[in-house]
């Protein structure tokens, strides 16, 4: 009995946080999670901070891809890689990486996107 109860609560904690973050979305709000590339997540703060540095990598990312459409992300990380750019971490860039760049490109134009929900974003736009 104790367990049904508790696995009910866990359910209607899922839901609510679901709920709050949707909502957030709808506003164009950060809803949490780590922050990709050219984007620094404060503790309480609710829209997302430009980190000028990577943000750099990021335009250039998208400046390759525009440049050379049918280059392979191998052919982007290599070049990324060898014009110094590094990651988030610090680390050098691997194709998934310049994938994941790429596939958020509504993020970096200032949308914000989240379950379904897509409104205009309330963190400045790295690239127009």
């Amino acid at each position: 009995m104790v367990a049904a109860f508790a696995e009910f609560e866990k359910s209607l904690i899922v839901s609510r946080l679901s709920a709050g973050r949707k909502t957030k979305a709808r506003q164009g709000g950060y809803a949490g999670g780590k922050a990709p590339i050219g984007y620094r997540a404060n503790k309480g703060d609710k829209v997302l901070q430009l980190d000028e540095e990577k943000a750099g990598t990021v335009k250039r990312v998208f400046e390759l891809r525009d440049s050379m459409p049918n280059a392979s992300l191998q052919k982007l990380a290599d070049i990324l890689n060898a014009e110094g750019h590094t990651t988030k971490e610090g680390k050098q860039f691997y194709p998934m990486q310049i994938k994941r760049i790429l596939d958020r490109r509504s993020l970096y134009e200032g949308r914000y996107r989240y379950a379904g929900v897509e409104a205009e974003g309330q963190h400045r736009a790295i690239i127009i």
